[in-house]
Formats: structure tokens, C-alpha cells, sequence
């Protein structure tokens, strides 16, 4: 199953995640995405039309450009749409899943937790507006991570086709681990008020066959913001699982949900 990254901004943060294209009506493959928001997929007219009364209060919030106050998103919403269980159900689900997460001092104590529970391989994906970044990373003999390669999906804004690889490598990275923190850091500290998304898929079969930089199927998932002011340092916390797996149902259906394990 091939996904595709995307941004969302919700109140004053902007997240980048991953989708699926399995349409969110009736679960079969998706040709195309909504065009105002390109973030939920939809087989047909027909089914994209019998979802949009549901739709239409999250695809408002989301399709804005860049971040904003939360009082101003709720304005571009009217008073009907506000009352739309969807839209309700989906706000709630998300703040629990953020109040409920597991909070970091900073970023490299979680990458430090996600790591040490990998025993074969771990795809992280992570994100800041318009700059979008996949790792692939394994764990060779002896218990090294090793980064078999890098990802830009997007960047400045545009999709990079074909995804740049291998390039942007150093010829020799002897700290996995720091790097990756690095890469996460870096993109934070240059979006201030903005919330990186970071989301890795854990693998722990040597004979699973993963398209190279693509989130693997079938896997352990976890997720989690991290963001950075000067004034107050760094936020950082992973997504409680459960919730995770709610909010995932409603953004892209049973299909998805049920080819995920969500943990801590």
C-alpha cells in the first residue's frame, strides 16, 4: 500500500503525517484526493459527495495555508458545521491524544526509547511545512544502526519527483542515532510555533518486503509532535496509542487502521 505525505494545520500548530489512498467511504483503492484539502481520498464522485456534509468542517480547518490562532480557524466555521458530530468527535479524539501522550524533555530521549525497542528495521518519517523527510534506518550486526538511505519527499513547499536519495548522505555517519535527532532539531528550530510530526513504522522480519523510504505495512506505529520556542525550549510528546488509532480511522479508514499495531 503506497502513502503519501501530507500537512495539516490544526489550531496554531501545522503537523505533517502520512496517508494512505484507500477511499474513506467505502474502503476500496483511491484515485484521487479532495482537491480543497488533498488529504482524504475518495474512489469516486459519488462516494467524495456522500462524505462531504462530514467532511466539509475538518476540510476547512485543514486546507488553510499556514498556521493560525485556533479562535481564528473556528470563525471560518459556521455555527451548523460546528454542531457536525464528525468534526466534534474528531477535535475531542485529537486533543485526548495529545493530553494523554507520553512527554520528552527533548527529542533525542524519545528517538533514544523508539531505537532501543527496534530489532531489525525502523522507517521515520518527519516533517515542517513544505520540507518533508523519510529515514530508512536498520540495525546490522553486532546492534549499529545503519542509514540505508534518506528521502526528501518535499521541499520548499514542492514535491521533489523523483525523491532525491543518497545525495544528501554524508559518506560516513557514525552516530545514527544523533543524526537522526539532528535532522528533527534542525527542521524544528527553523519553524518556530510550528509542530514537526514524527511517525515511525517498526519492522522485526529480515524477509518483509519494504519498498525502499516507503512506511512499511503490517508494522508497529508510533507517533508524536515535537516543537521548539527559545522562550520555553522544547515540547516534545508521543501521541497516546489508542487515540492515535481513532484519529488515524477517521483521516483514512478501516484498511489502514488494520494493517497498524499502535503502542507506546
Amino acid at each position: 500500500m503506497r502513502m503519501v505525505i501530507c500537512s495539516t494545520n490544526i489550531g496554531t500548530l501545522r503537523i505533517t503525517t502520512l496517508r494512505c489512498q484507500v477511499c474513506r467511504v467505502c474502503q476500496n483503492y483511491a484515485k484521487h484526493f479532495c482537491s480543497q484539502c488533498r488529504k482524504i481520498a475518495y474512489c469516486s464522485p459519488a462516494c467524495q459527495k456522500s462524505h462531504w456534509k462530514a467532511h466539509k468542517p475538518m476540510c476547512l480547518v485543514t486546507r488553510l495555508r499556514n498556521p493560525v490562532d485556533e479562535t481564528e480557524v473556528l470563525k471560518t466555521i459556521s455555527l451548523e458545521d460546528k454542531d457536525n458530530e464528525e468534526f466534534i468527535s474528531q477535535t475531542t479524539n485529537y486533543d485526548e491524544m495529545c493530553g494523554y501522550g507520553r512527554t520528552y524533555p527533548n527529542v533525542q530521549s524519545m528517538i533514544t526509547d523508539w531505537l532501543r525497542l527496534c530489532t531489525f528495521r525502523i522507517v521515520i518519517s518527519y516533517g515542517a511545512p513544505g520540507n518533508d523527510r523519510v529515514l530508512d534506518v536498520a540495525r546490522a550486526a553486532g546492534g549499529v544502526f545503519v542509514l540505508n538511505f534518506k528521502y526528501i519527499l518535499t521541499e520548499g513547499g514542492r514535491d521533489v519527483k523523483p525523491r532525491k536519495q543518497k545525495q544528501v548522505l554524508p559518506s560516513r555517519i557514525e552516530d545514527v542515532e544523533s543524526y537522526i535527532v539532528q535532522e528533527i532539531e534542525t527542521l524544528a528550530m527553523k519553524s518556530p510555533n510550528t509542530c514537526i510530526l514524527i511517525e515511525s513504522g517498526m519492522r522485526d522480519h529480515p524477509n518483509d518486503a519494504i519498498e525502499a523510504g516507503e512506511m512499511p505495512v503490517n508494522t508497529v506505529v508510533r507517533s508524536a509532535q515535537a516543537s521548539w520556542e527559545a522562550s520555553r525550549g522544547w515540547e516534545v510528546f508521543q501521541h497516546e496509542p489508542e487515540r492515535l488509532r481513532k484519529f488515524e480511522l477517521s483521516r483514512y479508514g478501516t484498511l489502514h487502521v488494520q494493517q497498524r499495531t499502535y503502542m507506546w
